[in-house]
């Protein structure tokens, strides 16, 4: 997202920054998902998702979004993050 002619036209890299909840100059730099922090809040990650953040933190908990804890804080890293988005069987809604 480095210039607003890579973004579908009807989003701007300010939209897509706050729909994401990071900086307009962050999402100018994170083009793809590899580029974005090596580890996540669980906020960050439910706006990735575009879920809520009670469901992020229900995934966590179940173990099917892994994270680590760092003190009292709970992080998603990336690469977890990335395996979930890119998985072939992902669970389907009936």
């Amino acid at each position: 997202m480095t210039t607003s002619e890579e973004l579908p036209p009807s989003i701007t890299v300010e939209r897509a920054a706050e729909v994401v909840g990071i900086s307009r100059s962050t999402a100018r730099r994170a083009a793809t998902l590899d580029e974005l922090p090596l580890l996540l809040t669980v906020d960050e990650t439910a706006r990735v998702l575009r879920i809520g953040r009670n469901g992020a933190y229900a995934a966590v908990a179940d173990g099917s979004l892994p994270a680590i804890r760092i003190g009292r804080t709970i992080r998603v890293p990336r690469e977890a993050l990335a395996a979930l988005l890119s998985s072939p069987s992902p669970e389907l809604v009936r």
